[in-house]
C-alpha cells in the first residue's frame, strides 16, 4: 500500500527530470543553431567587406600602373583614364580617385601657374608652411564634383593622420591605408568619418627594392578618399542583413555602426580586419534580442513538460484514491457481489471520463510541443505557445473540478516599504512591551537619535523590534536591565537591544537565528516557544537590505542585538522632495510640439498622448528631419529622442542653438530616452536642455513635462 502512495511521485519525478533533460537539449541546441547562422553572417559579411576594399585596391594599383608605364604622362591623359573608370557608378562607396604630387617649396609658384593656365583658376597650394622643403598636392582628382573640388591644392603631408599613411606607402611600396579623418570633402555641416588610401609612384617605373631608394625616387601618390557610411552602404547596397549588424573603428575611433541594433543582442563577436596595412577593429551584433526562439522553445518545452508529469501524477493519485475506495467500498459490500460490480464499473466510467478530458487538450499540448522543436516561423511558433498556455489553464482547473479540495497557497513574506523614521516605531514597540517589563521587574532604557530615517515597513520593522524587546525582557531577571539606542555609524541606522539577563552560550551562537531551535539548557527549556522569533527577525531585516549581529560574553553575561538597517538618501526621500508641479489641460492646448524619435511606436505613442490634449504635433525621425520641421513651423517645445542613428539628439540641440532663426534658438529641447542612470540626467542637463524624461514614460509626466518647458505650469501650494 506505501508503495502504490509512492507511485505518483514517482512518475513525477521521473517525468520532471526528463522535462529538465528535454529542456536543457532544446536550449543548447537551438542557441547552437542561432550562433551559427550568426557566425556564417559574421563570415559573409567579412568576405563581402574584404572582396570589395581588395576591388578598389586594384583600380587603384591599376591607375599607379598607368602612371609607371609612361612617367611623363599628361595630367588630362591620367583625367581621361579616371573618368573612363565612371569609379562613383561601378564601385559604390569611393568618394574618388586622385593624385597628390610631391613638390619641392621653392617650385610651388610653378605648379599653381601650370594648374592655372590648365584651367584651375583658382588653384593654389594650401595650407603653406615655407619651413618644409616639400609638400605634397592634390592636383587631380576625379569625378571632378563639389565635394572633391574643394580639395585641389590641399598638402596632405600637412595632416599627422594622412602623413603617417603616406609614410608607410612610401616606405613599404605596398598601398596603405590612413586613420580616421575628416575628409576635405566634408562641406556639408553633417559630416561622416572617413579614411584614404594611397599607393606610392615612383619615378623608376617599378618600386625600388630598398627603403631609401624608394624615399628617393617618390613622386607621389595614387589615392582615394571613402566617405566611412556610403562606403558600407556602397558594399551592402540596399540589402537587409536579418542576422546581423556591427561597428567599425579604427584605435578607438568610430568609423561606421549599423543602425537599429538592439539594447541587448544575442551574440556579439569580437575581431579585426587588416585594411590596406592598417587594423580595424570590428563588432559584429546580433539583431536579435535576448535568448529569443531558444527562450521560447525552451520555455514551451518546460511549461509541456511538467503539465504532462502534473496531469499523470493527479491522475495516478485520482487512480489510486479512486481503487482505495473501491477496495474500501468491497470490503464494506462484500456481503453484496452486485453492489461491488456496480462500484467498479462506476470506477471505470469514471476513470475513462477523465481519461478523455484529459486527453483532449494534452493532445493540442504534447503536439505543439513537438511542433516547436522544429523551424516554425514567428507567427506559428506563437501560436502553439498560445495553444499550450490555454491547455495547461484548462487542465488545472480540471484538476481543481475533479479533486474538489481547497488550494494551498504558500505565501511569501512581502514588505510594503516607504520613507519613515524609526524612532516612532521603536517607541511604539516598547510601550507594547513595557507592561510585561514592569511586572517582572526589568527597567527598560532608552537612547533614541530622533533623526534617523529609513527605507522600510512600519509595520515589520516594530515587529523586528519587539521581538527583540521580548527576548530581552523574557531572558532577563527580576531587576534587570534593557537597554535600547538608535544611532547611526557610516550610512546605516543602528538599533542595538542589549540586556543584562541570562546570555548566549557561545556553542548555540551559531544556530541562533536558526528555526525551531532552541539552547539546550535547563534554563532555556524552562521558556516557553518554538525558536522561531530570531528567524523571523533575520529574515524581516534582510528583506530591508539590512543584517543583525548577536553578541555574547556567555552564560549570565547578558547578549547583545545589533540592526543595521540602510540609511534613507536624500534622493530617494520622497517625502522632502518639493510640492509637485500642476498643470490643467487647457494649459496644453494650442502648443504646438515637435516630437522626434526614430522608433516609430514611440513617435506614434507619444503623439496620441500630446493630441489627446489638443497639443499641435509634428513628428520626425531623424536630427535632420526635426530641424527641416522646425524651420518652416513656429513649434513651441522639441521632445528629442538621445540615441539616434547618423546624429543624435545632442547634435540636435547644437543645431538648434546655433540655428539661423532666433524662433529656433529659443525653443526649449525637452530629452525623452531609455538612457536612465544618474550620469545620463547629469549629461543632459549640462548639455542644456529643458527637461528630462526617462523611458518608459507615463501619459501624466509626458503631458507635464511638456508644460514645464513651455512654462504652462504652477506649483502646489501646501
Amino acid at each position: 500500500m506505501r508503495s502504490d502512495r509512492a507511485l505518483p511521485w514517482y512518475v513525477f519525478s521521473v517525468f520532471v527530470v526528463l522535462t529538465l533533460l528535454a529542456t536543457s537539449f532544446v536550449w543548447q541546441t537551438t542557441r547552437d543553431a542561432d550562433r551559427a547562422r550568426f557566425d556564417n553572417a559574421v563570415q559573409l559579411t567579412r568576405d563581402a567587406i574584404d572582396s570589395r576594399l581588395d576591388t578598389y585596391i586594384n583600380v587603384l594599383t591599376a591607375t599607379r600602373g598607368l602612371m609607371a608605364s609612361d612617367p611623363a604622362l599628361p595630367l588630362h591623359d591620367l583625367r581621361d583614364y579616371i573618368r573612363s573608370h565612371e569609379v562613383q557608378r561601378r564601385y559604390p562607396g569611393i568618394q574618388g580617385i586622385g593624385l597628390t604630387l610631391r613638390v619641392p617649396t621653392a617650385e610651388v609658384p610653378r605648379l599653381e601657374a601650370e594648374m592655372r593656365r590648365d584651367g584651375f583658376a583658382d588653384f593654389h597650394v594650401w595650407p603653406r608652411d615655407e619651413s618644409r622643403p616639400e609638400v605634397y598636392a592634390t592636383v587631380l582628382i576625379e569625378p571632378m564634383d563639389r565635394r572633391n573640388k574643394a580639395t585641389l591644392g590641399y598638402d596632405m603631408f600637412s595632416s599627422p593622420v594622412r602623413r603617417e599613411a603616406m609614410i608607410r606607402a612610401r616606405d613599404t611600396g605596398l598601398p596603405s591605408a590612413s586613420g580616421h579623418v575628416t575628409l576635405m570633402q566634408e562641406i556639408d555641416s553633417l559630416k561622416q568619418p572617413g579614411i584614404l588610401i594611397y599607393t606610392p609612384v615612383y619615378t623608376t617605373g617599378t618600386t625600388p627594392a630598398t627603403v631609401a631608394e624608394r624615399r628617393a625616387a617618390l613622386t607621389g601618390f595614387i589615392y582615394a578618399p571613402f566617405r566611412a557610411y556610403d562606403l558600407l552602404h556602397g558594399i551592402f547596397g540596399s540589402q537587409v542583413r536579418t542576422e546581423i549588424g556591427f561597428e567599425i573603428s579604427d584605435r578607438g575611433r568610430l568609423l561606421y555602426r549599423s543602425g537599429g541594433l538592439p539594447r541587448q543582442p544575442r551574440f556579439i563577436e569580437d575581431g579585426q580586419m587588416k585594411v590596406a596595412g592598417r587594423m580595424w577593429d570590428v563588432r559584429f551584433i546580433s539583431r536579435r534580442e535576448g535568448s529569443g526562439a531558444a527562450f521560447k522553445l525552451a520555455a514551451a518545452t518546460l511549461v509541456g513538460g511538467l503539465v504532462i508529469a502534473t496531469l499523470l501524477f493527479m491522475l495516478l493519485r485520482v487512480q489510486l484514491q479512486a481503487r482505495a475506495g473501491a477496495e474500501r467500498t468491497a470490503e464494506r459490500l462484500r456481503t453484496s457481489e452486485a453492489e461491488l460490480l456496480r462500484a467498479n464499473r462506476a470506477k471505470d466510467e469514471f476513470l475513462a471520463t477523465l481519461s478523455h478530458e484529459l486527453r483532449t487538450p494534452m493532445t493540442s499540448i504534447m503536439g505543439w510541443a513537438q511542433m516547436l522543436g522544429e523551424d516554425l516561423d514567428p507567427e506559428t511558433t506563437r501560436i502553439g505557445i498560445d495553444a499550450i498556455n490555454k491547455g495547461a489553464k484548462a487542465q488545472a482547473q480540471l484538476i481543481d473540478d475533479l479533486l474538489d479540495v481547497s488550494r494551498i497557497t504558500v505565501g511569501k513574506m512581502h514588505i510594503d516599504p516607504q520613507p519613515m523614521e524609526l524612532a516612532p516605531v521603536i517607541a511604539a514597540a516598547m510601550e507594547t512591551v513595557r507592561a510585561a517589563a514592569d511586572a517582572k521587574g526589568v527597567k527598560l532604557s532608552v537612547n533614541l537619535d530622533e533623526r534617523m530615517r529609513v527605507n522600510g515597513d512600519p509595520h515589520r520593522l516594530q515587529q523586528v523590534v519587539w521581538n527583540l524587546l521580548t527576548n530581552a525582557v523574557k531572558f532577563t531577571p527580576a531587576g534587570g536591565e534593557v537597554f535600547v539606542s538608535l544611532a547611526s555609524e557610516n550610512r546605516d541606522a543602528v538599533i542595538e537591544v542589549r540586556d543584562n539577563g541570562e546570555g548566549i552560550d557561545a556553542a548555540f551562537m551559531p544556530y541562533l537565528f536558526d528555526r525551531f531551535r532552541q539552547a539546550d539548557s535547563s534554563a532555556t527549556r524552562a521558556h516557553m516557544g518554538l525558536g522561531l522569533g530570531l528567524a523571523i527577525v533575520r529574515h524581516l531585516v534582510e528583506l530591508h537590505g539590512g543584517t543583525i549581529q548577536a553578541e555574547s560574553r556567555g552564560k549570565g553575561k547578558g547578549a547583545t542585538f545589533r540592526v543595521r538597517l540602510p540609511l534613507l538618501r536624500a534622493e530617494e526621500d520622497v517625502s522632502r522632495e518639493p510640492a509637485p508641479e500642476m498643470f490643467s489641460v487647457e494649459a496644453l492646448r494650442g502648443l504646438r510640439v515637435v516630437v522626434v524619435d526614430d522608433e516609430e511606436d514611440v513617435r506614434i505613442y507619444v503623439a496620441m498622448v500630446l493630441r489627446s490634449s489638443r497639443v499641435e504635433v509634428r513628428c520626425a525621425q531623424s536630427a535632420r528631419e526635426a530641424l527641416d520641421v522646425l524651420e518652416e513651423w513656429p513649434a513651441d517645445v522639441v521632445l528629442t529622442d538621445l540615441a539616434m542613428p547618423r546624429a543624435d539628439g545632442f547634435d540636435l540641440l547644437h543645431w538648434i542653438r546655433e540655428s539661423r532663426f532666433e524662433r529656433v534658438r529659443r525653443l526649449p529641447v525637452v530629452a525623452l530616452t531609455a538612457f536612465a542612470m544618474n550620469e545620463d540626467r547629469e549629461r543632459v542637463s549640462d548639455a542644456g536642455f529643458q527637461g528630462f524624461l526617462a523611458k518608459p514614460v507615463e501619459p501624466s509626466q509626458l503631458r507635464a513635462a511638456v508644460a514645464r518647458a513651455a512654462a504652462r505650469v504652477t506649483a502646489t501650494t501646501q
